[in-house]
């Protein structure tokens, strides 16, 4: 019997839960249990948001993207290819409160190797 996870996968655009025991398809990220994407419009705009780019140790980037989907800051995140073997979206309050959860949560994660913060800039600010 599947043993039952706190997150589900998205494959095909359709989420599945992660406890079901054939997943056909190409994985594309994990949501968790009830949450539904977000159209950017509509998050807060008071929210602090960046893409977290991590790089894991061989053969653990399942295991660190089941701690990082613990993390309440950890909105969704993607398993990919290339340097990087996860990125994460991330939403805070404040760049001191994005800090503490880069360097002091997802660091202290035993199998992330590195990791490259990316804030999201609003349009307004680009110019």
């Amino acid at each position: 019997m599947a043993e039952k996870r706190d997150f589900m996968a998205v494959s095909h655009g359709q989420l599945q839960d992660c406890s079901c025991p054939k997943s056909h398809g190409i994985f594309t990220g994990f949501l968790k249990k009830g949450q539904k994407r977000v159209n950017t419009k509509e998050v807060n705009e008071m929210a602090l948001k960046a893409y977290i780019l991590i790089n894991t140790v061989i053969g653990k980037t399942k295991k660190v993207a089941k701690a990082l989907m613990e993390m309440e800051e950890v909105k969704h995140l993607d398993i990919i290819m290339g340097p990087y073997d996860i990125i994460a979206e991330v939403e805070t309050d404040s760049h001191d409160t994005l800090s503490q959860v880069v360097m002091g949560k997802m660091q202290s994660i035993e199998d992330i190797r590195h990791t490259m913060t990316c804030p999201v800039v609003s349009m307004e600010e680009a110019g």
